[in-house]
């Protein structure tokens, strides 16, 4: 999981301008699916 958390964090860096809303949805939907 802490490999996984180094992922998300690394692409919230790199995209800096989106929506957080947008982001937890997605986080739910992946989670999902693990």
């Amino acid at each position: 999981m802490g490999k996984m958390k180094k992922y998300l964090d690394d692409v919230r860096t790199f995209l800096p301008g989106t929506d957080p809303k947008k982001w937890m949805r997605f986080f739910e939907r992946l989670k999902a699916t693990f």
